[in-house]
């Protein structure tokens, strides 16, 4: 099960649930996000832009002046013929979104079922 951690200044709360982390998020606006699942330590930092993944500063191409908060998962259900969900497969996207230079940027980690990662970059 994921698990959430927001820091504010040099207090942190950690949650369980998806939902509530996120009304936290919008309510609080915290400093950092960190998200921990499939041994996978993702670090965002609201002040700077920057994220970490394990330990490692991510070269993002491009540095954000105001970042907003970005999350969302994806589930998809593997189903027989009854309809009983046979399999479930869940990818957490995390990460900000800024406008620089009049246009929409985002940068994510997208984190992957098998424990794998990767960084997307939308413009």
């Amino acid at each position: 099960m994921p698990k959430w951690i927001l820091v504010y200044r040099d207090k942190y709360k950690e949650y369980d649930d998806i939902t509530f982390a996120n009304q936290q998020m919008m309510a609080l606006q915290p400093d950092k996000i960190i998200f921990l699942e499939y041994d996978i330590c993702v670090e965002v930092d609201y002040r700077t832009g920057e994220i970490v993944v394990n330990g490692q500063q991510q070269d993002l191409g491009v540095k954000p002046n105001s970042p907003r908060w970005i999350n969302f998962q994806r589930v998809e259900h593997q189903v027989n013929s009854v309809g009983v969900i046979l399999k479930t497969k869940t990818e957490y996207f995390i990460g900000w979104q800024d406008t620089i230079n009049n246009r929409n940027v985002k940068r994510m980690v997208h984190l992957l079922p098998n424990g794998k990662w990767e960084i997307t970059n939308r413009s």
